[in-house]
């Protein structure tokens, strides 16, 4: 389907989103979404990313969990002349065997460097450990291994036709014939304890990195965001208060809902430290969730009103904020907002918050 969405700007955004990407990857081709991710992007040759300088088009791709996007942004009157041939790129593969190689080296060089940042290496090992995923990252002697062919048969099976296409922008509605896939994220994931998971050990001379997951979380998600919002959005927010502020214990903190699924997320709490402040930092962390004193209705007024502002600003910047049409309508908190009340938020914290119901793992204990 396309969504056409209005820009309050003459900034304009047009995205492409491929639904499931890891669900369909399997022991051997690990890591093949993102892979296939970095081929289609060659399509795109240097005389166009030269027009797209030109005219100031920013452009690129990720791949989520769930979702393979491709987008470009700029001012209205340039990505209007785009669009089309824009999606025509996306429509094949074919990269040479020189190419493919070196798409290979450079997906490989990515892996290296997010096992090389203490917080991304935790999470992933992690997720590895949790749920049996190599999350979209991939398995590095997969990725060694995926050949060509591997590559272009995925595609061929999953990535020919686009789920969705999302075009912001002011004067220039689109249209298409293309035909479009339907595939969607409607699966569930459950924790699938795998300890034999090959792991990437992060080596760190005086840091801990500490995360806390949550159990499965299969409703109440724009209710989680808030709560994520009241718990760690800045300094004033009350983890920050009580674990940097009042003690020095970390530098940052974060609070993280991960769409895993169309159905299925989980909350992540997450915190680096001095490896002889763990225990302290954790027991800080512990009693805070265990106090829900913070949780009043002056509290609940101040985040709303914080949020609908910042949807406000979104509204305005929507040619790079178009992540709520990408997920479905029950995760994104713009559309959600008007109707949480202080009533969920309590319900949902009593759910989902129960400090003894995460999963708590400090990397350098664990890996």
């Amino acid at each position: 389907m396309v969504l056409n969405i209005k820009s309050q700007t003459e900034l304009s955004g047009f995205y492409v989103v491929f639904n499931r990407t890891i669900i369909n990857e399997k022991s051997g081709i690990y890591g093949i979404s993102h892979l296939i991710e970095h081929l289609i992007s060659h399509n795109f040759n240097d005389s166009l990313i030269e027009e797209f300088q030109s005219d100031g088009i920013i452009w690129n791709a990720y791949t989520s969990p769930t979702n393979m996007v491709f987008y470009m942004m700029g001012l209205d009157k340039h990505i209007s002349k785009y669009k089309n041939k824009f999606l025509e790129n996306l429509s094949y593969l074919d990269v040479s065997d020189d190419n493919f190689e070196i798409e290979k080296n450079s997906l490989l060089e990515e892996y290296t460097a997010l096992f090389n940042i203490q917080s991304s290496s935790h999470l992933l090992n992690l997720y590895r450990k949790l749920f049996n995923s190599y999350n979209t990252i991939g398995k590095k002697e997969d990725i060694i291994n995926i050949t060509k062919k591997d590559c272009y048969e995925h595609r061929e099976k999953y990535y020919i036709n686009p789920s969705k296409i999302i075009n912001v922008s002011k004067n220039s509605p689109f249209n298409t014939d293309i035909v479009f896939n339907n595939n969607d994220n409607n699966f569930s994931v459950k924790y699938d304890f795998n300890e034999n998971m090959k792991y990437e050990k992060y080596i760190s001379m005086h840091k801990s990195s500490i995360i806390y997951a949550s159990p499965i979380i299969e409703n109440d998600w724009a209710s989680v965001f808030f709560i994520n919002y009241i718990l760690s959005n800045g300094l004033s927010s009350i983890l920050y208060k009580n674990i940097r502020k009042k003690s020095g214990l970390v530098y940052y903190i974060k609070c993280n809902i991960d769409r895993m699924s169309d159905m299925s997320g989980i909350n992540i709490i997450s915190t680096e430290t001095d490896d002889n402040k763990v225990y302290e930092t954790m027991d800080n962390l512990n009693k805070t969730l265990k106090d829900k004193s913070f949780l009043t209705q002056e509290k609940f007024n101040n985040v709303k009103n914080s949020i609908i502002n910042k949807i406000d600003t979104i509204n305005i910047n929507r040619h790079n904020n178009v992540e709520s049409f990408i997920k479905p309508k029950e995760w994104t908190v713009e559309k959600q907002i008007h109707n949480i009340t202080l009533d969920n938020i309590i319900n949902t914290y009593d759910k989902y918050f129960n400090c003894d119901n995460f999963y708590k793992s400090v990397d350098k204990k664990e890996f």
